[in-house]
């Protein structure tokens, strides 16, 4: 049983790591996004 759950903690511990990897490249695609949009005047305005 001791073994199963350090496994199970493992895994867990490579899903964190991996959803963070995903979290850092949608950060990046935002950034150059945003950078697009400014660029081509699409940003609006806040009133």
């Amino acid at each position: 049983m001791k073994i199963r759950m350090t496994a199970v903690e493992e895994r867990i511990a490579q899903v964190e790591l991996s959803i963070a990897g995903v979290n850092r490249r949608i950060d990046r695609v935002e950034a150059r996004l945003e950078r697009i949009e400014r660029r081509l005047d699409l940003v609006e305005l806040p009133h």
